[in-house]
């Protein structure tokens, strides 16, 4: 039987039963990924880590994420510099204060603009301090096995190649998972050799025992985001909130 329809008629059936009796949703998408597989066609990762804005209830935190999203859009210096705190730490050095800050952005061929734009599309995340993070998956906990050779993978449906070229069979399609780099692994024309994570509590399968072995592959580098790649944090100071730290690394 065609396995599309071996699908059709499988949620059809669990369609009939009763929502008492009906099965969790790991059921469904084991029969899913059984027909993926039965067909040839690659697995899909879930997407775990897609940006999400948990910010919403912080007083006063969603303006000042839409006044920060309308400064980066113009490129408006000043109004970046507005948002920023006196003391705004820039790096893990001596870098800090905003006219360090408006320096660095107006520095020729710098590309911070460049990184506040795709930044800002990444989701907030409340932190521990009673401030704000972006990107949101910066504050979650994600098993990779080193920070620093860890990735975000930026997007949906982003083939996970069995070869470093453009046109090599997909062994995967990942949609904002996180990934390791393959150890010993250098870049390949482009691309980076790298494993999926498994998300927290996806370990096991309910329904046919342990998961198969992640996958690894080649995935596009311009997909992939360092997860000490920029990030950006705000506190609220005397009724204000301000960005308090724009940096990047370890």
């Amino acid at each position: 039987m065609n396995a599309r329809l071996v699908l059709a008629t499988l949620l059809l059936t669990l369609a009939a039963c009763s929502q008492e009796d009906a099965p969790s949703d790991e059921v469904q998408q084991v029969a899913e990924k059984a027909v993926l597989a039965a067909e040839g066609e690659p697995a899909r990762q879930a997407s775990a880590y897609a940006p999400r804005n948990d910010c919403t209830e912080m007083p006063g935190a969603a303006q000042f994420l839409r006044d920060l999203n309308d400064a980066v859009a113009r490129r408006d210096e000043d109004a970046l510099a507005a948002l920023a705190a006196e003391d705004i730490k820039l790096d893990f050095g001596d870098g800090a204060g905003i006219a360090e800050l408006r320096r660095r952005v107006s520095a020729p061929g710098g590309g911070l603009w460049e990184e506040l734009e795709q930044l800002v599309t990444l989701g907030c995340a409340s932190n521990s301090q009673g401030g704000l993070t972006v990107p949101w998956y910066f504050e979650q906990q994600i098993p990779v096995a080193d920070p620093l050779g860890g990735f975000m993978v930026t997007g949906t449906d982003v083939p996970m190649r069995r070869a470093p070229e453009s046109d090599a069979p997909v062994v995967a399609r990942l949609d904002w998972a996180a990934v390791d780099l393959v150890p010993g692994e250098a870049e390949h024309a482009g691309f980076r050799h790298v494993r999926a994570v498994p998300p927290p509590g996806e370990g096991e399968d309910s329904v046919g025992g342990l998961r198969p072995d992640p996958p690894s592959g080649y995935v596009a580098q311009g997909q992939l985001r360092s997860m000490v790649d920029y990030r950006l944090t705000a506190a609220s100071r005397n009724g204000r909130w301000r960005i308090i730290s724009f940096v990047s690394g370890d």
